[in-house]
C-alpha cells in the first residue's frame, strides 16, 4: 500500500471515528461471536453485543464506555460466561490510556487488574478462607 493511500485512510478514519470504530466492532464481534453462536445460548450473544456495541463511542466518551464495558464484563464473569468479547475490555483500556490523563489511565488499569483477579480471588477474599495464591 502506498504512502498516499495510507495517509488518506488514516485521515478518513480520524475524520470519521464513529464509523471507523463501528467497522472494527462489526469485524471483531463477528470473529468473536462465532463461539457465542455455536454455543446455542442466546444469552452469550447478548453478552457479546453488550461488550462490543459501546466501543462504537469509545473515542468520544472513553471513561463512560470503560465503565459500561467493565460493568458488563463483571456481570458476564459473575454468571460464569467468559467469551472472546472480553477483548473489548483491553481495547477500551487502551482508549482511556490514549485519551485521558495518566492518573485516570492508572485507575482504569487497576480496575482491569482487580476485575481480572476476581474470578479466582473473589470468593476466597469475601469468605475470608484462603487467598488468591493458595
Amino acid at each position: 500500500m502506498s504512502l498516499a493511500v495510507r495517509v488518506g485512510v488514516l485521515g478518513w478514519s480520524r475524520r470519521h471515528p464513529v464509523l471507523t470504530d463501528a467497522g472494527w466492532v462489526v469485524v471483531l464481534a463477528t470473529l468473536t461471536g462465532v463461539d457465542a453462536a455455536h454455543s446455542g445460548r442466546w444469552v452469550d450473544i447478548l453478552w457479546q453485543a453488550a461488550l462490543w456495541v459501546p466501543l462504537i463511542f469509545r473515542r468520544a466518551h472513553p471513561v463512560v464506555v470503560f465503565v459500561l464495558v467493565g460493568l458488563v464484563a463483571a456481570g458476564q464473569w459473575a454468571f460464569d460466561a467468559p467469551l472472546g468479547g472480553d477483548l473489548a475490555v483491553l481495547m477500551v483500556l487502551y482508549t482511556v490510556a490514549a485519551h485521558r490523563s495518566r492518573l485516570v489511565s492508572l485507575a482504569a488499569a487497576g480496575a482491569v487488574e482487580l476485575g481480572g483477579c476476581w474470578p479466582w480471588c473473589g470468593s476466597a477474599l469475601i469468605s475470608g478462607h484462603g487467598s488468591c495464591c493458595s
